[in-house]
């Protein structure tokens, strides 16, 4: 049965969450997807939205105008209508699902003005636990079936294409989905972070942004069936003690870096002056050098397509600092056209290569090690692989709201971090490993045109303005983010920027996020032996690393519900939740100087971050 729901809800732009139990069906629903299809206690489907992206693949805001759910214990119906903000579509959803194990879906668009637009419908996303490295069965257009695997290492290209069916399983239960009205194609969502698989309309291969007319219609359908029965017992979720699981063999935590452009960075407290900065510039447009003279620093180079011009630019640059005696230790250079995503069997852009362009920063800076990689996601590297033995590291950056940007899917992209790094990993075994910036906001936007301007809006894809940057959310998902980096060789990770969209310092008054304490409390953990804390529970990421004899861990609740965690004898510590927050804002050392003895429990608050110090060794 559905959780109630208030009969005001039409024509809001938000529709509250429905949870379904129809005997070993549950699922939920709300604004426009549906979410956690699961049999038997398992997960087959992550999610089916219908979302409409613009020409730079932006996606359209919607508004509820009429939203009827009717339910009994064996059955559920929904009927969803809307429109987008921008008046350009009004649409219909249907769901039908009974507890035998068959749901239907229906989608109707209709267009109300000519435009272009990059997609619009159904998007099915598949969890990749339990997935990667599995047998997949593809029905094609034609009805012929081919049996293949989902792949474990990232693919940088359509894992499956030519879709009218898909039929695959995860722990004794299996999921059969059927689509009519168009053809779809699936991609490797883990690329962007993104935990999942999805398959959708529209074909890459088919040009785009492509012209819909005034009144055209499109019309999809999906039929699912689910069968057999799960063949491991359920896990226990409830909240479990933190205790030591033992030392990392031979790893450090990573080094942590600020990402600084132009009116981004910041004067700091003495704790992070020395912080290693990430500093980009576009050789194209300017050669400024923004920063303080004597720190350690990094240059993320962009240069011109035109090789010539480009070994000039980096030239130029290598005289300039070489006159203000400053001397960059790790250099990335690109063309770009590479800031832009190609897909692996696309046209890719003539004049100065990724390589011609690595070779002529290795001339202009002899001393420096020179990198390998893109300035934007783990799907650009993927796609436009280094030569790994002409380069001293590798790199690539992150963000979170490439595809959907509301708190649950922002917070899954960190099941997915952890295959990102062993995909890259596994291109270059032997090579350092530095991560650009990796955020939940997007830098720059590889896909279309620009990033989506949001300053001061609600959570959106494809912008840099992500509101949780400056609060509790945007703190926990930095903890998520280092934790995820465990086992996975990293020795650089650019979490953040000294201010702007990306700041742990709110640029107009100096107060701190509650970022700057996480990200300080990193900064004096890196290069300490890492330790491995038992799972705290779910949606609970944790990091920690032995100092001076002591435990010192960082563990943030990333839900919104609250959790409760058991914790060993004689831990002292602070907790970084609604009620301490504004005095964090105030003080640098706020994480010290607020420890307390704690005792055998401790309460976190919605995305709350504890940080806490015990001796390593435990009398019980």
């Amino acid at each position: 049965m559905p959780a109630a729901l208030p009969s005001s809800l039409a024509k809001k732009d938000r529709t509250e969450a429905a949870r379904f139990a129809l005997g070993a069906v549950t699922f939920e629903w709300s604004d426009g997807t549906v979410r956690n299809l699961r049999w038997h206690g398992v997960e087959m489907l992550r999610g089916v939205s219908y979302p409409v992206r613009d020409a730079d693949w932006g996606m359209l805001l919607t508004s509820t105008t009429t939203h009827d759910v009717t339910s009994d214990s064996d059955a559920a119906e929904i009927n969803h209508t809307f429109r987008t903000r921008d008046d350009t579509f009004v649409g219909q959803f249907t769901l039908s699902a009974h507890a035998s194990g068959t749901l239907s879906m229906s989608l109707s668009l209709a267009s109300q003005r000519d435009q272009s637009i990059n997609r619009a419908g159904f998007n099915l996303l598949h969890p990749i636990i339990g997935l990667a490295g599995s047998a997949l069965s593809i029905t094609h257009g034609d009805g012929s079936v081919e049996d293949t695997v989902f792949p474990r290492l990232i693919s940088p290209a359509q894992p499956a294409r030519d879709i009218i069916g898909l039929r695959y399983g995860i722990d004794g239960c299996r999921i059969d989905i059927g689509v009519t009205g168009e053809v779809f194609e699936m991609e490797d969502q883990r690329n962007w972070s993104d935990a999942s698989y999805k398959t959708y309309f529209r074909p890459l291969t088919r040009p785009f942004p492509y012209e819909v007319a005034a009144g055209e219609q499109i019309e999809q359908r999906i039929a699912i069936t689910l069968t057999g029965k799960r063949q491991t017992g359920t896990v226990d979720q409830q909240a479990a003690a933190i205790a030591l699981a033992g030392v990392q063999p031979d790893e450090c935590l990573p080094a942590t870096g600020l990402a600084v452009e132009d009116n981004w960075d910041h004067e700091f407290d003495d704790s992070l002056e020395n912080l290693r900065r990430v500093v980009p510039l576009d050789l194209t447009a300017s050669v400024s050098v923004p920063m303080v003279e004597l720190l350690e620093f990094d240059l993320e180079l962009i240069t011109s397509d035109d090789l010539s011009e480009a070994q000039a630019q980096l030239t130029d640059l290598a005289r300039e600092l070489r006159k203000r005696m400053l001397s960059p230790q790790q250099i990335l250079a690109l063309p770009k056209a590479y800031l832009k995503s190609y897909q692996p069997d696309a046209v890719w852009p003539d004049g100065a290569t990724q390589q011609a362009v690595i070779d002529a920063a290795r001339i202009a800076f002899p001393a420096a090690q020179i990198g390998g990689g893109v300035l934007t996601n783990f799907t650009e590297f993927n796609r436009c692989r280094p030569d790994t033995k002409r380069v001293d590291y590798i790199s690539h950056g992150s963000a979170a709201v490439v595809h959907a940007a509301d708190d649950l899917s922002v917070f899954q992209t960190i099941e997915a971090l952890p295959q990102i790094f062993a995909s890259a990993r596994a291109l270059a075994p032997d090579k350092p490993y530095r991560l650009g910036l990796v955020s939940i906001g997007m830098r720059s936007n590889p896909y279309g045109a620009g990033l989506v301007a949001n300053v001061g809006g609600p959570p959106r894809t494809m912008t840099a303005d992500d509101p949780r940057a400056a609060n509790l959310a945007g703190a926990a998902w930095m903890v998520a983010a280092i934790a995820a980096t465990a086992g996975c060789g990293i020795d650089l990770i650019t979490l953040a920027a000294p201010s702007g969209p990306f700041g742990i310092v709110e640029g107009k008054t100096g107060a701190l996020h509650p970022s700057f304490h996480v990200l300080r409390e990193l900064h004096g953990l890196a290069g300490h032996k890492r330790l491995a804390l038992l799972p705290a529970g779910a949606g609970v990421c944790s990091t920690a690393a032995l100092v001076d004899g002591r435990v010192r861990a960082i563990i943030a609740n990333c839900t919104a519900a609250d959790t409760q965690l058991a914790l060993p004898e004689h831990v002292r510590g602070s907790v970084l939740n609604e009620g301490t927050k504004t005095a964090a804002a105030a003080n640098p050392a706020w994480v010290e100087q607020s420890a307390t003895a704690l005792g055998a429990s401790l309460a976190l608050a919605p995305y709350a971050t504890a940080f806490l110090s015990f001796p390593q060794h435990q009398d019980r």
